[in-house]
């Protein structure tokens, strides 16, 4: 949208927000309520009716604002159903709705979401209407009620930036003297343009479209052009989409994903086979031995492969969570934070005892997951330099030694190697048995639902520190949060994980390659993990979905 469109729209939106805001309404079980906010504000749920345009000076457009999540949420499973909506949340939403429309969509051409933060990230705009919707997005001072926020948007200066742009554009007094002789030049173009925009009309007849919908398909049997037969696919056999795919229980009692998936789809016949790493199985793909591969490891792919992203994980780094020993809790003395330096020194040796981190004295214990993508993720995100990472390597070699060997090789330091959910319980076992206090990392999905440990904030590139899990009042949960006593009322932070905000998230992509002669079982396989059935079941198994089921 241009900046003056943006303007129409948004004060046709916060008239219907500060309507809901502030009527009372009667509920259908007869109750009255004073007001109730909208909670559902997104792409999908905003309606753009085109109008005839009779004249220029306004947009000619009706804004609807549908899918109130008062019944769309009604019948959501834990979490989502816990969720309390707040009048501060839908002015957010309802400003990630413009940025989305100013910037052409949500996401650029390599699926990354667009973000307000980054100046190229905006569509043309004047610095006024700018600030604005910065203040509605939380970026500066936010408002505090849509009538406020209407208020300003009326307020706002009328010149913007395309304005500028014409009015720097016309000719000067010389300029017209010397193009007085190509008028009729200009009296051509015009009649060419007139009839252009006749036979546009004509061919047409009806009114455009002023907003995309990219609401996604909504069934796994919906989805059209899935080829029949039997197909292979290859993953990371540690990896998370192994866990997500063949864990029991996850979505329902005794059942996988994949027996699931095979209930739904039953002509399509896929034959997983996991690799040892994440880059074997994506080799795999390339030499043709299997037709598809699924990981998070989406960068530094060679042209003949594609990726397409349908969820979202991330790394957790975690410490000892318990109740018996809080006064020497770890989550308490870091203030439930770590930073990425701080991550540095410890996974290569230079910290050894939590009180060179301002703890407890207390023998620090190093684990890593037995997956290969998670560890090169750490590598590439975390450790990011070379003498780091070789060092890194080093502690993990002289800790599989020791496993193997049973000698202990001294003091030197060294690094555990343990499948995630064996490692959180050895972590609270020997914080609270023999006094180790304990570091781990691995992916978010299989750590949040328990409280053997507590998942650390990371710090971003400025220090900001990220926790991955929020509570249902959309807040980051802390150290006095009693993980143990509310399960169910804190869950992975979507939006962070879907923006990039989170340090140590990651996407999870189908990866095919780019061939026209082999059957597009890759693409279509894509195609249905983005149905918003497939997105709900993902959903439940703990990974990120593409779009808030």
């Amino acid at each position: 949208m241009y900046p003056r469109q943006m303007r129409y729209f948004t004060n046709q939106a916060l008239q219907s927000l500060e309507y809901l805001h502030g009527q009372k309404f009667r509920l259908p079980n007869g109750q009255i309520q004073a007001s109730f906010v909208h909670g559902n504000l997104s792409l999908d749920s905003v309606f753009i009716s085109p109008q005839e345009q009779l004249y220029f000076h306004d947009p000619q457009f009706r804004v609807y604002l549908g899918d109130l999540a008062l019944w769309e949420r009604l019948f959501d499973p834990p979490p989502s159903v816990r969720l309390i909506p707040t009048v501060a949340q839908d002015l957010k939403a309802l400003g990630y709705v413009c940025f989305y429309l100013l910037a052409g969509g949500e996401r650029d051409y390599n699926d990354r979401f667009f973000d307000p933060r980054l100046s190229q990230d905006w569509g043309k705009t004047d610095i006024a209407l700018k600030l604005f919707l910065l203040r509605l997005l939380e970026l500066d001072i936010p408002f505090s009620s849509a009538t406020e926020a209407r208020r300003a948007l009326l307020n706002l200066p009328e010149e913007n930036l395309l304005d500028e742009i014409y009015r720097d554009s016309l000719p000067t007094e010389e300029t017209r003297k010397r193009q007085k002789k190509w008028w009729w030049w200009l009296l051509l173009f015009f009649l060419v343009g007139l009839l252009v925009s006749g036979l546009a009309w004509w061919l047409w007849r009806r009114p455009v479209a002023m907003a995309k919908n990219n609401t996604p398909t909504c069934c796994i049997s919906d989805v059209a052009g899935v080829p029949t037969g039997e197909f292979t696919y290859s993953g990371e056999e540690n990896g998370i989409w192994n866990y997500v795919w063949r864990q029991p229980n996850l979505i329902k009692k005794d059942q996988t994903l994949e027996a699931e998936f095979a209930q739904r789809r039953p002509q399509l016949q896929l034959e997983y086979l996991p690799q040892p790493t994440g880059e074997k199985a994506i080799a795999e793909v390339q030499l043709g031995n299997v037709d598809f591969a699924i990981s998070s490891l989406t960068t530094n792919l060679s042209n003949d492969l594609k990726a397409r992203t349908f969820a979202y994980d991330g790394l957790t780094v975690y410490v000892p969570f318990s109740y018996e020993q809080r006064e020497l809790s770890l989550p308490k003395y870091l203030n439930g934070q770590i930073s990425i330096q701080q991550l540095q020194q410890l996974y290569t040796g230079r910290i050894t005892n939590w009180q060179q981190l301002g703890g407890p004295d207390l023998p620090v214990r190093l684990y890593i997951p037995k997956s290969q993508e998670a560890i090169s993720l750490f590598e590439d995100r975390v450790l990011q330099e070379a003498e780091l990472i070789a060092q890194f390597r080093k502690m993990v070699e002289r800790g599989d030694r020791t496993s193997r060997s049973g000698n202990s090789e001294g003091n030197m330091p060294k690094i555990v190697q343990m499948s995630t959910i064996p490692a959180l319980r050895t972590v609270l076992q020997e914080f609270e048995n023999e006094q180790i206090g304990a570091i781990g990392f691995g992916a978010i999905s299989q750590v949040f639902g328990q409280c053997s440990v507590y998942p650390l904030a990371i710090g971003d590139r400025n220090n900001n520190f990220i926790q991955p899990l929020i509570q249902e009042n959309q807040q980051p949960i802390d150290p006095t949060t009693d993980l143990c006593g509310q399960k169910g009322s804190y869950y992975p932070d979507y939006q962070a994980f879907q923006t990039g905000n989170y340090p140590l998230a990651y996407p999870l992509a189908v990866i095919f390659r780019r061939d026209n002669r082999r059957e597009a079982i890759g693409d279509r396989f894509a195609e249905i993990l983005n149905t918003q059935e497939s997105q709900e079941l993902l959903s439940k198994t703990g990974i990120t979905p593409i779009f808030n089921p």
